[in-house]
């Protein structure tokens, strides 16, 4: 009887120093590679953020450009933006490869004025509100073909295909 609970109690103690030392390994210690960062664009208001994960510094620049109506003024502060961003950009790239910033110059609460509402609506497949519109629906397709794989063990579930396909519309303001 003694064995047996020295034995229980020495696996028990071996294995919380293994998870321990798990956890310690990759939770606790800082970890190599490539410096975390998250890079914050409101596009409507103009503010850029960049957090840096290791130092938690941020940096912030500020234009206002409103939701006045599309005119040369507010095109050549869409391309001022899009250098000021490509530059953000190409600064904090750790020599990784980078994508061009583009901005859309056209209004999307305008273009997709119909997707949204001045009152939240709520029901049990869509959300609508004055800057968020969301529709999911449910739908099946028939493949006619039967998989027949892993020695037939897919063949209960037929040749249909569900699939749950959410429309999403963000205003962006």
């Amino acid at each position: 009887m003694k064995r047996k609970l020295i034995s229980f109690v020495s696996e028990l103690l071996i294995t919380a120093l293994l998870l321990g030392g798990i956890y310690g390994a990759n939770y606790l210690l800082p970890q190599k590679g490539i410096m975390a960062q998250t890079i914050t664009v409101q596009a409507a208001g103009g503010a850029t953020s960049l957090t840096s994960g290791s130092e938690g510094s941020q940096t912030e620049n500020s234009t206002d450009t409103g939701m006045e109506s599309l005119s040369d003024n507010q095109t050549s502060d869409n391309q001022a933006r899009e250098k000021e961003l490509q530059a953000l950009v190409d600064n904090y790239s750790n020599g990784l490869l980078t994508t061009t910033v583009s901005l859309d110059s056209q209004n999307w609460r305008q273009k997709f004025a119909d997707k949204f509402t001045d009152q939240v609506i709520s029901t049990d497949t869509s959300y609508t509100s004055p800057d968020i519109s969301v529709q999911i629906s449910h739908n099946s397709y028939d493949t006619n073909k039967l998989d027949k794989t892993q020695g037939g063990n897919h063949e209960k579930y037929g040749t249909n295909i569900s699939y749950v396909l959410a429309d999403i519309y963000v205003s962006g303001c």
